[in-house]
């Protein structure tokens, strides 16, 4: 329709672009006679070199080199040495419990998958069979049988699971409670431990195999009377030499405990030299010179740790107690 004249935005109407009017109203720049001899040395010998040696690197070939940090150039001061030695050593325990609990793991999953738990003595079986009935007898058996295993093998809180559900049932059979009253011992519950190894003792007086146990469990829980008490009931029974000296290094160590050292050092000191040294000679002497060594004697604690390396130099830390003695 002409009526309505001509659009605004025609291309042949707009006006022209900044540039371009620039490229076409403003006047060349003259060169300089710096611009002329820059124009004559790039006809001659072309762009800017850099030599073989030194190549030109573009950015982003700069930026994609890989930078190796090899550490302070300083000297390390020694307090930096030790932390790390020891941050080292830390890892290297942290390794070893890690593989020694895959490995009980592994044994313990080994045992209930192919081996069968020990069985029962038929004394003990028939009590747990009186306790349990029938019915439940063969569970109880398998748990206990378990129980002992993991107290010979010296897993003592694998023991306790297993025995803590059954001696609600087991509670009047006199070796359970055995068993119950050692696994406490090693995991130091001593009240509990005492209980368990009493009622033992109410079953049969004349049984001195867990006397030291008890002797020590009432040492840890500072009751001294109970501690005499049942060491005058063990001198005059007068049980095997290895349970009389467990038991005897137990009440001396009590009244180490109560500071009497010379009634402790007493108590230890008995016989004389034996013709044939057997093992708890040895615990005695290691005892005896620990006392000596405590009450400010290292004359005589010296001369009974070496009685006891010369009998077996790997007792204990016999070895680094003569060393720590020296020469006095």
């Amino acid at each position: 329709d002409d009526r309505r004249g001509p659009r605004r935005f025609d291309r042949d109407d707009r006006r022209p672009r900044r540039f371009d009017r620039r490229d076409r109203d403003e006047p060349q720049r003259p060169q300089t006679d710096a611009d002329r001899r820059r124009s004559e040395v790039f006809q001659r010998k072309g762009g800017r070199k850099y030599g073989k040696d030194n190549p030109v690197v573009s950015r982003r070939e700069n930026d994609e080199r890989q930078v190796i940090d090899e550490g302070s150039v300083r000297r390390p001061r020694e307090r930096d040495v030790r932390r790390n030695e020891r941050r080292a050593a830390d890892e290297r325990t942290r390794d070893k419990r890690s593989a020694d609990r895959r490995n009980r793991d592994d044994r313990r999953d080994g045992r209930h998958q192919f081996s069968p738990p020990r069985a029962l003595d038929e004394k003990l079986a028939k009590e747990v069979r009186r306790a349990v009935g029938d019915r439940r007898f063969a569970y109880v058996s398998r748990q206990v049988g378990a129980a002992l295993d993991a107290y010979d093998r010296e897993r003592w809180r694998d023991a306790a699971k297993l025995l803590t559900p059954l001696l609600e049932d087991l509670f009047l059979v006199l070796d359970v409670r055995v068993i119950a009253g050692r696994v406490d011992y090693k995991l130091q519950r001593w009240r509990a431990a005492a209980e368990h190894l009493e009622f033992a003792r109410a079953g049969d007086p004349t049984d001195m195999t867990n006397m030291p146990v008890l002797i020590d469990c009432y040492r840890a829980l500072r009751q001294y009377d109970l501690v005499d008490q049942l060491w005058e009931e063990m001198k005059l029974v007068s049980p095997h030499p290895m349970m009389m000296a467990e038991g005897r290094v137990a009440t001396a160590m009590s009244y180490a405990d109560r500071g009497d050292l010379q009634s402790a050092i007493r108590i230890m000191t008995h016989g004389g030299e034996p013709s044939h040294v057997q093992p708890h000679h040895v615990l005695e002497w290691y005892v005896l010179a620990d006392l000596h060594d405590r009450a400010g004697d290292p004359v005589t604690a010296k001369r009974l740790f070496a009685k006891v390396a010369k009998a077996n130099p790997e007792f204990y830390d016999v070895t680094a107690r003569l060393a720590a003695l020296g020469d006095e």
